[in-house]
């Protein structure tokens, strides 16, 4: 059975490989917490002292995270004694156990269990309770937007990498709304938001997929994003959004898009952000100073599920 422990201890979950990352934003921002094990995608913290429900990690880079209330191994999912601990839990801390689809809402009593480590017959699972808030915590059951999936006419994986961000951040877009994306070729992120019915102009020397550039609510800009003029910039009216996702360094990055913002004001937008090897945590914090210098009130930071070695920084 399990031994709790007691809440002086939080987990976190985090895309695998970016543990380091995760260890040293912590390490930053809470300088008491300290690393107590680690599994791939998976850390926990050592607090001196207790650790309120509603702690505020404050970290891009977990996907999810609670206070610990330790771990069990059992031969199999269905092994009862899960179901039991979780029952055991769910009472002792008044708080409901969600399934995987559930969108969590505020002030919600969550009990969550990750699945850490598995191998044949033995599986590890660990417990965690939080007082959701949704803007400390993603919205969906341990970070992971399960509902959303690639349609199949999708030209790449830049469609839910979208729609995620999109759902994440609430940027309050409307159908009709301008939207100017950078990098947007083959076009996944395009229909997304074509899908949502905004009027998408697509700035890239590459070709677009068919099934993008058919869509009368599309328009290919064929360039790179830093030979945009005046023109093109104040044919987007006073009502336009900006997206961008190109292989390029983060300050490159951040620099195509004030360079859009400074000829025709955005609303705001998403910025995804490439993790290089030589890319530092003080990149994405002068990042998020630089966007609101520029007057964007809102700056939020995370990586996302389906980011990769990237995040993705929301503004408005």
């Amino acid at each position: 059975m399990v031994k709790p422990q007691s809440i002086k201890f939080i987990w976190a979950t985090c895309q695998p490989g970016f543990e380091a990352w995760l260890k040293k934003e912590v390490s930053l921002k809470h300088p008491s917490l300290r690393p107590s094990y680690a599994r791939p995608g998976f850390v926990t913290f050592k607090s001196p002292a207790e650790i309120d429900p509603a702690f505020d990690l404050q970290s891009i880079f977990a996907r999810s995270y609670s206070c610990s209330l330790g771990k069990i191994v059992v031969t199999s999912s269905e092994d009862p004694v899960l179901l039991e601990t979780q029952k055991k839990f769910a009472n002792e801390y008044r708080a409901e156990i969600v399934g995987a689809d559930s969108r969590l809402q505020p002030n919600q009593r969550v009990l969550s269990t990750f699945l850490a480590h598995q191998k044949p017959q033995e599986l590890e699972y660990w417990f965690g309770f939080h007082v959701h808030d949704p803007i400390r915590h993603r919205p969906w059951v341990g970070g992971i937007p399960g509902h959303i999936t690639m349609p199949p006419d999708a030209p790449s994986r830049a469609y839910v990498k979208m729609e995620e961000g999109l759902q994440w951040s609430n940027l309050p877009i409307s159908p009709g709304d301008m939207a100017l994306e950078l990098g947007s070729s083959p076009g996944g992120a395009s229909l997304a938001l074509l899908n949502r019915g905004m009027r998408v102009v697509g700035v890239d020397p590459a070709d677009m997929a068919d099934q993008v550039m058919k869509h009368g609510l599309f328009t290919h800009l064929r360039k790179q994003s830093n030979q945009l003029t005046s023109a093109d910039l104040a044919a987007l009216g006073d009502r336009y959004w900006i997206f961008s996702d190109m292989n390029i360094d983060p300050h490159s990055a951040l620099q195509s898009i004030l360079h859009c913002h400074a000829r025709a004001a955005a609303l705001g937008g998403l910025l995804t952000v490439k993790l290089t090897e030589e890319a530092e945590l003080a990149d994405l914090k002068s990042i998020e100073l630089k966007l609101r210098a520029t007057g964007f009130e809102v700056v939020s930071i995370a990586q996302l599920y389906f980011n990769r070695a990237e995040v993705c920084v929301a503004f408005r």
